[in-house]
């Protein structure tokens, strides 16, 4: 990834590609724990990352920290706490257009999005891919949607089709792009663009 453990720091516009593995906790493609205002914007992970507890896509471990516009493409496995984009979050996380399209594996406490609480705002996941049909594993709040991976490829999806569900749309003109039927959204400026 990119970092182990980040107090009070914000994360703007990073990435990794490169597999995670970790022999204990707190294990995230992009970062392995996040914690006390921490925010973290406009980032992606795509590769696989494996631990034990604290186990997610982008980031193993939220504290009172928030994230924006971020995804994790890369298989997620663990046992307890595993997520398609964060492990599990404490005191107080917002996930706000994220989405996560990875294959999950664990034990205890498995979601699509995030292994155990969180809050989510208008985020997604691909429900064929993670096989998980809940966007967290145990006492997450908010609005989360899983679609299959043809409609994860669909722009429709996290625009006019999330509005319809009440949810306010992804913005396409200067923050993501995609390409119907081909890829998953992407960011504009980082790689994928």
């Amino acid at each position: 990834g990119v970092a182990g453990h980040l107090h009070t720091s914000t994360v703007l516009r990073c990435y990794a590609t490169g597999d995670v593995t970790a022999g204990g906790q707190y294990s995230g493609g992009l970062v392995g724990w996040l914690q006390w205002g921490g925010d973290l914007q406009k980032s992606f992970a795509a590769g696989r990352v494996t631990g034990t507890t604290h186990v997610g896509g982008l980031i193993g471990h939220l504290y009172s920290a928030n994230l924006w516009d971020c995804f994790a493409t890369g298989e997620v496995a663990g046992t307890t706490n595993v997520g398609g984009l964060i492990g599990d979050c404490y005191s107080t996380c917002t996930l706000t257009r994220c989405y996560a399209a990875g294959a999950l594996s664990g034990t205890t406490y498995v979601g699509g999005v995030s292994g155990r609480y969180g809050i989510a705002v208008d985020c997604f996941w691909d429900i064929e891919r993670s096989e998980v049909s809940a966007w967290s594993g145990g006492n997450g709040s908010g609005t989360a949607y899983g679609k299959t991976a043809a409609e994860m490829r669909q722009v429709l999806t996290f625009t006019t089709r999330l509005a319809e569900q009440g949810g306010t749309p992804w913005n396409f003109g200067s923050t993501w792009s995609g390409v119907d039927g081909r890829s998953y959204p992407y960011l504009q400026g980082l790689p994928g663009d």
